[in-house]
């Protein structure tokens, strides 16, 4: 083999490590995203479980919305930010509760005005940019 051939030998091995090494990278990078919506989803369904389980009203009160810090019933959710946990995700859970007309749900109404609440949580995963929002609607009956 001649000091040419090496040298071309040397170069092709280089350009085809980098293009390995660089293919590794992002599946990498693809796979640590794949886990981080994982784990977000999980969060936002855990969380929205949690939030159907209360009842429409509190049931001490029988208000829709009594401010009076404890989570037990939908209304109480409004608002709710929190931190991921971090074993989990680096981001935030956040939750908006809003009364929604009874013939579309997509339509705000003022609180009281309707029988049905739009829940919505969201799971921003600060790391890789994941974002997951779950929605869903109770009502009084």
């Amino acid at each position: 083999m001649t000091l040419i051939e090496l040298i071309i030998v040397i170069a092709v091995t280089g350009i085809v490590m980098t293009a390995l090494s660089a293919g590794v990278f992002q599946a990498t990078r693809t796979l640590q995203r794949q886990n981080d919506y994982r784990s977000a989803y999980r969060l936002a369904e855990n969380l929205m479980g949690e939030i159907r389980s209360k009842p429409y009203r509190d049931p001490r009160t029988r208000l829709e919305y009594a401010a009076d810090g404890n989570r037990d019933d939908v209304d109480d959710y409004r608002g709710y930010i929190s931190n991921a946990p971090p074993q989990m995700l680096s981001g935030t859970l956040s939750v908006t509760v809003s009364n929604v007309q009874a013939g579309n749900f997509d339509v705000t109404v003022a609180d009281r005005a309707s029988d049905f609440k739009r829940i919505t949580v969201t799971v921003d995963a600060s790391n890789s940019g994941v974002q997951v929002v779950t929605r869903s609607v109770v009502s009084a009956y």
